[in-house]
C-alpha cells in the first residue's frame, strides 16, 4: 500500500465520522484503530499456534505469558479466538466481542489502549449506529508491516530518516523507535515513559506556505494545489488555532489523492 492510498483509507474513515464527530476528535477514533488492527495483522500469521500454546500450558498448570511470547515472536500477544474480521460475523454483539478481543491482549497493549480510552470511542461509535461501518472499514486495509512498512504508517525506519521540511538526513542506526505528535500530553503515558522527549517549536505561516510549494512541486502536482493549501493555512481553524507541519503533509497527500485518482464520467 502505498502512502496515497493509506491516506485515501483515512479520508474514508473520517468520511464516516463527519457529522457525529467534531474534526478535532477524529484522531480519537482513528489513532487507537489504526494501532489495534497493526497489532491484530501482526498476530495474525501466529495465532492458531498462540492459542494452542496457551491450552497446552494451562492444562500443565504452568503461567503460558513467556510462552506466548515466544510463540507470537513479539513483545505481545492476545489470546481471544476473535480478530477484527471476525467480529464482523455478530453484527449485534460486536461491541461487547471488541471490549473481550482488547482485554486478551497481553498487559502492555491493553495499558495503551486504556490510555487511548478506546472504551469511550467504542461506546461512542455504537450509541452513533457507526461502529460496525468504521469496524468494517479498518478490517478492508491490510496493515501487516509487509505491506505498510512503517515509514509509511508514520515511524521513521532504523536506518535512516529525512526531515520533511529542511531535507536534512539523519543516520537513525542507533535509534529504535521514533514517534511524532502535535501534542505531547496526548501521548499515552506508557508510550511517554518509554521515551526521550524533545519538543520542537511549530513552523510559522510563512514557512508552511514555503514548504508547501516545495512538496507540492517535488510530488509533480499543479500550481492550483499549492494555492488552495496556502490559502486554507490563512485561515487557522485547528483546535489549536494553528496548522502543523503534519496537517500541511496531510492536506498535500489529500490534493495528490484528488489529482491522481481515476475521473468520473
Amino acid at each position: 500500500m502505498n502512502q496515497p492510498a493509506l491516506s485515501a483509507f483515512i479520508w474514508t474513515v473520517a468520511d464516516l465520522l463527519r457529522g457525529d464527530y467534531k474534526q478535532s476528535d477524529y484522531g480519537k477514533v482513528i489513532l487507537p484503530l489504526t494501532v489495534l488492527r497493526r497489532l491484530d495483522c501482526i498476530l495474525a500469521p501466529t495465532k492458531d499456534a498462540v492459542l494452542a500454546e496457551k491450552q497446552a500450558k494451562e492444562a500443565l498448570g504452568m503461567n503460558p505469558a513467556p510462552f506466548l511470547i515466544k510463540k507470537a515472536g513479539q513483545p505481545f500477544y492476545n489470546t481471544s479466538p476473535l480478530d477484527l474480521k471476525k467480529l464482523m460475523g455478530d453484527q449485534d454483539n460486536i461491541a461487547a466481542n471488541l471490549f473481550s478481543y482488547v482485554q486478551a491482549f497481553s498487559s502492555d497493549v491493553r495499558d495503551i489502549f486504556e490510555r487511548f480510552e478506546l472504551a469511550a470511542q467504542v461506546d461512542r461509535l455504537g450509541k452513533s449506529g457507526l461502529l460496525y461501518q468504521v469496524i468494517e472499514k479498518f478490517t478492508q486495509v491490510d496493515l501487516h508491516p509487509d505491506r505498510v512498512d512503517n515509514h509509511q504508517m508514520g515511524l521513521p525506519t532504523n536506518q535512516h530518516w529525512e526531515c520533511p521540511y529542511f531535507r536534512v538526513k539523519f543516520d537513525m542506526s542507533h535509534v529504535s523507535w521514533v514517534m511524532t505528535s502535535n501534542d505531547v500530553a496526548r501521548v499515552p503515558v506508557p508510550l511517554r515513559n518509554r521515551c526521550t522527549v524533545i519538543e520542537l517549536p511549530a513552523l510559522n505561516m510563512k514557512e508552511l506556505a514555503n514548504f508547501t510549494q516545495r512538496e507540492v512541486a517535488r510530488r509533480g502536482l499543479s500550481e492550483q494545489s499549492a494555492e488552495a493549501i496556502v490559502a486554507t493555512l490563512s485561515h487557522p481553524i485547528s483546535r489549536h488555532g494553528y496548522f502543523s507541519l503534519r496537517d500541511v503533509v496531510r492536506m498535500i497527500d489529500r490534493a495528490e489523492v484528488l489529482e491522481t485518482k481515476p475521473r468520473l464520467h
